[in-house]
């Protein structure tokens, strides 16, 4: 697995760096849900936002890359960080892409482990789909990830996001 998320991100950066018809940088805010699953003790799911700055390449024969990071969270119950890689297609003002993502999360302050605060790392990938209009995108994205969890008191978990972007290109 860690090889193909390497594999893949080098792919991303080297097309990132040739010649692209045209380079968009990114400031997103973006909602959804980030859903805690594996233990019953221990599924939840969470409500929040966040922020992330990235930008995407566009080429002239339709393929897309990009790259982000971004910070989201709900609260004082869960906190995410992390970086994305994106390689996909584009066509007209639509576009379609796959991810490979690594976050870290913290949970704490809900009760979840008796530590109060934990903070688990993890890779994952998932899909996503963007509308361009002039200056803005709207974009959906799904991931899931597979959390190494810093705690005894915490199992290692998967974490599901599902995302709703609104992007301002520059």
């Amino acid at each position: 697995m860690k090889k193909i998320i390497i594999s893949t991100i080098a792919l991303a950066a080297i097309l990132t760096t040739a010649n692209a018809a045209e380079t968009k940088g990114e400031f997103f805010i973006m909602g959804g849900q980030n859903k805690v699953s594996e233990a019953a003790t221990y599924n939840k799911t969470y409500t929040d936002g966040g922020i992330g700055y990235g930008f995407t390449k566009y080429w002239d024969n339709g393929i897309l890359a990009g790259a982000s990071l971004y910070l989201d969270g709900s609260g004082s119950d869960e906190f995410s960080y992390g970086v994305d890689a994106r390689l996909g297609y584009s066509y007209a003002n639509a576009g379609v892409y796959g991810i490979v993502s690594g976050t870290g999360q913290t949970l704490g302050g809900s009760g979840l482990n008796s530590d109060g605060g934990t903070t688990s790392y993890g890779f994952g990938g998932g899909a996503g789909i963007e509308y361009k209009f002039d200056k803005w995108a709207i974009a959906g994205e799904y991931k899931t990830y597979s959390m190494t969890s810093g705690s005894v008191s915490l199992p290692d978990y998967t974490l599901t996001t599902q995302k709703l972007l609104l992007k301002y290109r520059f």
